[in-house]
C-alpha cells in the first residue's frame, strides 16, 4: 500500500509568504502606475480601487486556503516537525501580513482617497521590500537549523520595519500639519491618508512579528 505523502509545513509557510509578496507587488504596481514621478502627485478613482481591490482579494483567499490546510493536517500529525503551537502561530502570522495588505486597498475605498501622494507611494515601497525579506526568510526556515543565512534576512526585516516607522511618523506627521495649515479641501482628506498609511504600517509589523516567531522557534529547537 502506498504511503500517504506527508503534508510540508514548511513549504506552506514560504507558500504563505509567496502571496505576500505577490500581494505586495500587485499593490505597489497599481499604486505607481497611478502616480507621475515628475509632479510628485497621482490620482485614481474609487472605482479602479475597488475593482482592483475585488481582483487581489483573490489572493487572500488563496492564503487563507493554506491555513486552513495546515491546521486541517495538524489536526491528524502524528509527530509535528516542530510544536503544533509554533506552526498555528506562525502559519496565522504570515496570513496576518496578507491580511494586512489586503486592508491597504480597503481603508483607501471606504476613507474615499482619490489622490496618490509620495507618502503612500514610499511607504508601500518599505512594505514590498519587508515582505521580499519575510519570503527569503521563509525559504531558509525550512531547514532553520542549519541555515546560516536566515538571521540576516531576519535582521533585514527588522531594518525594513525601522525604515517603516520612520516614514510613518514623518508622513503623518507632514499630513496632519498640511491639515492644520488649510492646504487640502476637507480636514477629512487628512484622515483618508492617515488611514491608508496606518494600513500600510501594519503590514510591516506583521512582517516583524513573523519573523519574531521564526527567531524564537530556532531557539526552542537549538
Amino acid at each position: 500500500m502506498a504511503r500517504k505523502h506527508k503534508f510540508d509545513y514548511f513549504e506552506a509557510f514560504v507558500e504563505i509568504s509567496n502571496y505576500a509578496v505577490e500581494y505586495a507587488d500587485e499593490l505597489v504596481e497599481f499604486l505607481t502606475s497611478h502616480y507621475d514621478e515628475e509632479k510628485h502627485l497621482g490620482t485614481t478613482s474609487a472605482e479602479e480601487v475597488l475593482e482592483r481591490f475585488n481582483s487581489l482579494h483573490k489572493i487572500e483567499e488563496k492564503s487563507d486556503k493554506v491555513v486552513q490546510d495546515i491546521t486541517e493536517n495538524l489536526m491528524f500529525e502524528f509527530i509535528a516537525p516542530i510544536e503544533r503551537e509554533d506552526i498555528l502561530e506562525l502559519a496565522d502570522e504570515l496570513d496576518t501580513v496578507v491580511d494586512e495588505l489586503d486592508d491597504v486597498l480597503q481603508r483607501i475605498y471606504m476613507h474615499n482617497v482619490t489622490v496618490i501622494t509620495p507618502e503612500i507611494i514610499e511607504m508601500a515601497q518599505v512594505v514590498q521590500k519587508t515582505t521580499g525579506a519575510l519570503q527569503c526568510a521563509c525559504e531558509k526556515f525550512t531547514h532553520f537549523k542549519k541555515s546560516k543565512s536566515i538571521k540576516d534576512y531576519i535582521k533585514d526585516i527588522h531594518k525594513y520595519e525601522d525604515e517603516g516607522d520612520r516614514v510613518y511618523i514623518e508622513s503623518v506627521h507632514r499630513i496632519f500639519k498640511s491639515a492644520e495649515e488649510g492646504k487640502f479641501e476637507h480636514p477629512l482628506i487628512a484622515v483618508g491618508f492617515y488611514g491608508a498609511l496606518s494600513a500600510l504600517e501594519k503590514c510591516c509589523d506583521a512582517c516583524e512579528c513573523a519573523g519574531d516567531i521564526m527567531v524564537a522557534v530556532r531557539l526552542k529547537n537549538s
